[in-house]
């Protein structure tokens, strides 16, 4: 028996009311991780980061190519308004400028 598909609003509402937990304004993911601290889920057979999956969901597409940074440095956050699509080389460089490695 396969599981009924879920509306966007459905995944919204699960993944905002859900599989998340409130510390202050981050959304901290509480399913699967991958081995460096990152959030996954699992779409239609596909992992995906819950970070890319929550920015697509709630703000709009991703460009092809192009990061997802997390504005607040908390890698299980998926909540949009913490979360800015950048190129790489920005990505890389906020990384180093908020000591993240």
């Amino acid at each position: 028996m396969s599981r009924p598909r879920l509306s966007d609003d459905e995944r919204r509402r699960r993944l905002e009311f859900e599989q998340t937990m409130r510390v202050g304004e981050c959304w901290i993911w509480c399913a699967g991780q991958n081995g460096v601290g990152y959030g996954m889920i699992n779409i239609r057979g596909k992992n995906e980061l819950i970070h890319r999956y929550s920015y697509r969901l709630f703000v709009g597409p991703l460009q092809e190519g192009m990061d997802i940074d997390h504005l607040c440095s908390v890698r299980l956050c998926c909540n949009p308004k913490h979360l800015e699509q950048v190129t790489r080389s920005e990505n890389v460089k906020r990384s180093y400028a908020r000591n993240r490695k």
